[in-house]
């Protein structure tokens, strides 16, 4: 071993032992690939993973383009990254974390470029309207919505940044996540490195007052320093500048276990090894404490990309574990600091199910999507499940108006002749024996 080595690992181990963040350290998340395509089995063995570690916050990715495939509203039903994403919110929420949804990738139908990332969208309106429907049916589950990933890089922002249409979806989305769900957050897209410049002429087009935290993605090849600190430091900067003091929160931030050099395989951050990549976490965690406005730090990702295999790969190795659910030594100091900075939360009353549960299908047939109604409007819905259905709720617009213990419900809304010209969204939630919810919306027009 290296003297450079050893001298990492006496500091990994110092700060293990004795490193006590003080109150106003930032609370320490990961980003987990529970709705990666992932088997339930290993999303079962994520979700302890989060809750032996101590992960406050878990920020899940949901690709508009899965959910909507063939139109608004089309598939919300019967649809397998909605059933992926139900079940990882529980489990994350089961885990003791709080959610992050970031939303992202438009489908073709309501695509206006395309990249080898995905797809932005052409109308604003479009993609709020999935948002809201996506914020109602979470609503209370999900802590903060992200619009979309890196819109400073091309890779996410197909055509290029443009700091402009960025505003115009932050715009369009902000009043109808808050519509969907008045509790959540609505968080800046994370940016790449850009701190000052795109998020200037976002303010310039009209960001400010829509949103409620700043998210960047602060990676870098060197260890935590001054430098690094004066780098994220402009993303407050530039929101003093223009009269708003909002928090931080690093949606992404990590180290990678791969052999590659930047400079010289051209790859965009230089690996690390195992050792090191826990020292840079600790150092790191332990700098954002001069910084109380960062208050959220999202470890990119929880585990090494299970369809790489652990390949020597920059993108395959910024986990905390292994492909293999097998503990690097970043795991145990990430361990070690959120246990200093806080108790990991009390179990849930209800435990996340086994795997073999399935969520409650939920079947709204009357109204219909997209139908009008004048003085009056009538819901019938039903639920299916392989074990008991316990409950039905019926929300419009966010107000509960129906609850029933049976599988089915029928009624006439007495709120109908009152209601307010133009759209209503009525959502049906569906309880089973095990906890699990099943939900299902539409929107109708008055």
């Amino acid at each position: 071993m290296s003297f450079r080595a050893a001298a990492l690992t006496v500091a990994l181990a110092a700060a293990m032992l004795a490193a006590v963040p003080p109150a106003q350290a930032a609370e320490p998340g990961v980003v987990p690939d529970l709705n990666w395509g992932t088997s339930t089995a290993d999303q079962d063995r994520t979700a302890a993973a989060i809750r032996d570690v101590g992960a406050r916050w878990v920020r899940l990715h949901v690709q508009w383009k899965y959910w909507e495939p063939n139109g608004p509203l089309a598939d919300v039903v019967d649809n397998g990254s909605r059933r992926s994403t139900d079940r990882a919110v529980q489990l994350a929420r089961g885990a003791g974390a709080k959610v992050i949804v970031m939303v992202y990738n438009a489908p073709a139908w309501a695509a206006a470029r395309t990249s080898s990332e995905g797809s932005t969208p052409r109308d604003p309106a479009e993609y709020a309207a999935f948002v809201r429907r996506l914020a109602a049916h979470y609503r209370g589950q999900v802590e903060a919505y992200e619009v979309w990933n890196e819109p400073d890089l091309q890779r996410f922002w197909a055509g290029g940044p443009n700091p402009t249409a960025y505003t115009a979806l932050l715009r369009a989305a902000y009043p109808a996540i808050k519509a969907g769900d008045p509790s959540a957050k609505v968080v800046f897209g994370g940016l790449s490195w850009d701190y000052a410049g795109f998020l200037g002429r976002a303010y310039a087009a009209g960001a400010k007052g829509f949103f409620d935290v700043m998210a960047v993605h602060p990676y870098q090849s060197a260890a935590p320093n001054a430098t690094w600190r004066t780098w994220y430091g402009q993303a407050r900067q530039t929101m003093l500048q223009n009269g708003e003091d909002k928090p931080v929160w690093f949606t992404e931030w990590g180290y990678n276990t791969s052999t590659k050099v930047r400079n010289s395989t051209g790859d965009w951050q230089t690996g690390v090894s195992e050792t090191t990549q826990a020292a840079y976490l600790t150092a790191g965690l332990t700098m954002l404490e001069q910084d109380p406005w960062v208050e959220v730090v999202l470890w990119y990702n929880f585990r090494n990309n299970y369809w790489q295999n652990d390949a020597d790969e920059v993108e395959a190795r910024f986990g905390l574990l292994r492909s293999d659910f097998s503990r690097k030594p970043a795991y145990d100091a990430f361990k070690a600091y959120a246990s200093a900075a806080a108790p990991v939360p009390p179990s849930p009353t209800v435990p996340p199910p086994p795997p073999s549960l399935g969520i409650p299908e939920v079947t709204i047939t009357a109204p219909r999507i997209a139908s009008t109604f004048s003085r009056s409007l009538r819901v019938i819905a039903s639920a299916t499940d392989d074990v008991r259905v316990t409950r039905l709720e019926a929300w419009i617009d966010g107000k509960l108006v129906k609850t029933t213990t049976s599988s089915s419900l029928d009624f006439w809304w007495g709120g109908a002749k009152k209601a307010s010209p133009g759209p209503h969204t009525v959502l049906v939630v569906a309880y089973d024996a095990a906890g699990l919810a099943g939900r299902a919306s539409v929107v109708v027009t008055k």
